[in-house]
């Protein structure tokens, strides 16, 4: 698993913390990485975990701070509900297994 989190939901705030994190993913220095957007959200690296109204970033640049929570309070449940929801789907396509590289083994041996 690349990226593992931690996500919770108390009325209109969201919050939680990095569990884990492949290094693969974690940004160096003063750079952002986009891991993955939709339309409504997106996930980078850059310095500490953080969370707004469309964006999460998770651990980067500043180790110090990758066990720090992140948290945001929403305009409503509803909101919160479904920025969740881009969260959860944006880490499973993150996690997602390229198998295309697997195809190329196979065809190999």
């Amino acid at each position: 698993m690349k990226l593992k989190l931690r996500l919770y939901r108390k009325d209109c705030t969201l919050f939680g913390w990095v569990e884990s994190q492949d290094e693969k993913l974690r940004a160096k220095k003063d750079d952002t990485i986009l891991l993955a957007r939709n339309i409504k959200f997106t996930i980078s690296s850059c310095f500490d975990p953080f969370l707004d109204y469309n964006k999460l970033f998770v651990k980067g640049s500043c180790k110090l701070k990758d066990n720090d929570m992140f948290s945001h309070t929403f305009e409503s449940v509803s909101e919160a509900i479904d920025i969740a929801n881009n969260i959860k789907s944006l880490v499973n396509e993150i996690n997602s297994v390229d198998t295309s590289l697997e195809d190329e083994i196979e065809r190999i041996l």
